[in-house]
Order: C-alpha cells, then structure tokens, then sequence
C-alpha cells in the first residue's frame, strides 16, 4: 500500500445536510456530504472509483447506508497512521461544526455532533417501591440529553452568515487573512466551545466556556480577574445593557465560581444561569472579534484596542477607537 493518497469517509450521525447549504458543507479540512450526493461529487473529493464499483469490494457491508451524512478528508501516509489522524481531524471538526449552535439554540436544545454509531442517546429508567401500602412510581424511559438532529437548512445559514460562524470559517480556511498565531488560538477555541455545546455537563461545558473566554481576551489565567472585564468591556460595554444588567460584576462573580471549582472542588454554586451567561458573552465576542479581521489580526490587537479604549475612558472622551458596527446581540433575554 505504501505512503499513497487516500479519501477517508465516515458516516456521521443525526447531521441533515438541505439544499441551502447545497447539501455538503465544508469546515476547513474535512467536507461534510450528503449520502445521496456522494456518487455525483466522487472525483472532486479524490473517488476514482464510483460508488458502485466500491460498494461491490465490500460485499455484505452497508457502509454507505449507515449515516446520512459522511465526512470526507483526503490524507497521505501509511494506513495506520491516516486513521489515527483523519479520525482526530473530523472528531475536531465536528467539534466547531457544534459550535455553530452557540446563539442559535438554546443550550436544552443543542446535541453533540459525532460520528455514526457514537452518538448514543443516553437515557434512565427508575423505579420506587413502598412495602407498606405497595405503591410504586417510576419511568420506564427519561432521556438524559437532547436527541435533536442538527440541520444545515435555510435557517441555519441565514444566522450563521448573520453572526459569527461563516466569518470564523473564512479565517480558520485562510480565505480572511490574520496572523497564523491568532488563526491557531481561534480554531482552538471554537474545538473548545463545540465541546462544551456537546457536552451535555454543566460543570465540563462551564470550564470549557471559561477556558476559551481566557484564550481570546487574555495571555495568562492570572490576569483573568482583573483583565476580562476590562477587555469585554472594551468591545461590549458601549451596549445600553452593560452597565444597568452588571455585566462586569457578573464576570467576576463567573471567574470567582470558576476559581472555587478548579482550586477547591466547589461545585454547587455554578447554575445553568452561569452557562448561558458564559455563553451569551461567547457568542458577542465572537461575533465582533471576527467582524473586523483587519482591526483585529492578533490577540496583540485584541489587547491594544482594549487598552485604547481604557484610555479614552479615563480621559473622559468619546471613543473614536470602537468601529461603528460592532454588534450586541441579545435575539432572545439570555438564561441567566
């Protein structure tokens, strides 16, 4: 077999590619594809051989019938070695293709995106028996996550093109220049809050959120505390809700429950309120650093413009630093 060139495929599970995203959607390395358009599209992603003729090298095997959708990759190397990585590079892909959800649905609403056969829906049974008077009361079946399917339709991308996604799509596919670190720190980020969206834990979705809060705003999580507001501010605090809903004390109060679960194992005082708070914060964030690529080309700039803005407040002047067109979002009153 040799170090040849190969096109890796796995189905992938409760993902509906529609006709507003032309039925394939591509991340950055990997594509994801209809089932039904596999055969049509087989030469561009690396196919020599149509389906058909592969179907017959495997007889007995229903792979292409497991999933509706397939993610596809090409990769050179060794057999081994393209599984390992190909399967790293779409479990990471699917990651940011969950991220997609942040601001688009609620957190009760959002599902893991995985590959066909992982994507177990979890559930309990449970049952409670009184000896004295032999009453009972249980559930045969309570689902324990969300089962709902994502869907790439016209909805989707019309809030996707509108918010953060397809812009941070352009930079991560290097269509939207910034500096390779700042493309680096994004794409871990958006790996990051993928797997919090999920995760379907509240505490594990919790320290995500914060973790990637800290890698766009921040350079050390020392400087947390006293730095995140202040570079939140800078690109949120001129929206009429900052000031009136506290948004900085509500960050401090975040970082301080974070600083109890990490340092001392206190976990009991971090709500859904905090999640969707955290959320809510990513979603802005996001939206606006992504916004304006040219401005904002590194954490470097990140942390400049806020200092600008620190400035003009101090002076008392009226910001001429802030673009016009930065954006707040708040479609619906956030869970917290």
């Amino acid at each position: 077999m040799g170090s040849s060139s190969w096109t890796f495929m796995v189905p992938v599970g409760e993902l509906l590619l529609m006709e507003a995203v032309a039925r394939e959607f591509r991340i950055d390395r990997v594509t994801f594809m209809h089932r039904d358009k596999l055969p049509r599209v087989r030469k561009r992603l690396g196919l020599g051989a149509t389906i058909s003729d592969i179907k017959k090298t495997i007889p007995g095997w229903d792979f292409f019938d497991a999933g509706l959708a397939f993610a596809v990759m090409k990769r050179r190397g060794e057999p081994e070695e393209v599984k390992k990585q190909c399967l790293a590079v779409i479990r990471e892909e699917l990651s940011i293709l969950a991220l997609s959800q942040l601001g688009y649905s609620r957190r009760r609403q959002m599902s893991p995106i995985a590959l066909a056969g992982e994507n177990t829906r979890p559930y309990i049974t449970f049952l409670a028996y009184n000896d004295r008077d032999r009453t009972r009361f249980g559930k045969m079946f309570i689902r324990t996550s969300p089962s709902n399917q994502v869907v790439l339709d016209g909805r989707w991308k019309e809030f996707q093109d509108d918010v953060f996604f397809m812009k941070l799509l352009s930079i991560l596919q290097g269509k939207t220049k910034v500096e390779d670190s700042w493309c680096y720190e994004l794409r871990r980020a958006a790996v990051l809050i993928g797997e919090s969206v999920g995760a379907n834990d509240l505490l594990k979705s919790f320290v995500w959120n914060w973790v990637a809060l800290e890698m766009l705003l921040t350079y050390h999580a020392r400087e947390a505390l006293n730095m995140l507001p202040k570079r939140a501010e800078a690109l949120l605090g001129w929206a009429t809700y900052w000031e009136p809903d506290d948004y900085e004390g509500r960050i401090r109060d975040v970082y301080k429950k974070r600083n109890d679960l990490l340092h001392r194992g206190k976990r009991e005082a971090i709500s859904p309120e905090d999640l969707a708070f955290t959320d809510h914060l990513l979603v802005n964030l996001l939206t606006n650093l992504v916004s304006y690529p040219k401005l904002f080309r590194s954490k470097d700039d990140v942390i400049k413009f806020s200092e600008r803005v620190e400035a003009e407040r101090t002076l008392g002047i009226t910001s001429t630093v802030r673009p016009k067109g930065l954006r707040f979002i708040r479609s619906f009153k956030p869970e917290f």
